[in-house]
C-alpha cells in the first residue's frame, strides 16, 4: 500500500463539459479533482486545498484569469514548491501564450483541446 497521497488538481474553468473531461482524464492518472469557476470559490481553493496543479481559464466570469495567473504565480503548494499553473484557452494568439508564461504559466493547452496533448502536458506539470 502506498503512502503518497494523490495529487490535487484544482480545475478553475467555467465550461462544465471541458472541466469535466479534465476531471475524467485527470482522475484516470490517479490524481484528486476540484472543480471551480468562481473567483472567490478558486481563491479560497488555491490557498486551503493547497492543489499540486491549477489549470485556469483566461476567460471566467467575473475575473480575469491572467489576474488570477499573476496572483497565483507565486503561491506555493503544499509540498512547498511553486504551484504550476496550466493555463487553458481557445485564444492561442502568439501574444497571448507569451503573456501568460511572462505571468508565471509553465506551459498552455489550446481548446477545442487534444486530450493527448493535455495528458503529457498535465504529467510534466505534476512530476
Amino acid at each position: 500500500m502506498s503512502s503518497v497521497s494523490p495529487r490535487r488538481v484544482l480545475i478553475a474553468e467555467e465550461d462544465k463539459i471541458v472541466a469535466d473531461l479534465f476531471a475524467l482524464c485527470l482522475r484516470e492518472m490517479g490524481c484528486q479533482i476540484k472543480i471551480e469557476y468562481k473567483e472567490k470559490a478558486i481563491r479560497d481553493a488555491v490557498l486551503r486545498w493547497k492543489p499540486d496543479l491549477l489549470l485556469l481559464d483566461l476567460f471566467l466570469p467575473g475575473c480575469s484569469g491572467l489576474d488570477l495567473l499573476r496572483e497565483f504565480s507565486q503561491t506555493t503548494t503544499k509540498a512547498g514548491r511553486q504551484l504550476p499553473i496550466l493555463v487553458v484557452s481557445s485564444l492561442g494568439f502568439k501574444e497571448v501564450v507569451e503573456q501568460a508564461r511572462k505571468l508565471g504559466a509553465i506551459d498552455f493547452v489550446l481548446k477545442p483541446v487534444d486530450l493527448d496533448n493535455f495528458r503529457r502536458k498535465a504529467i510534466t506539470c505534476l512530476m
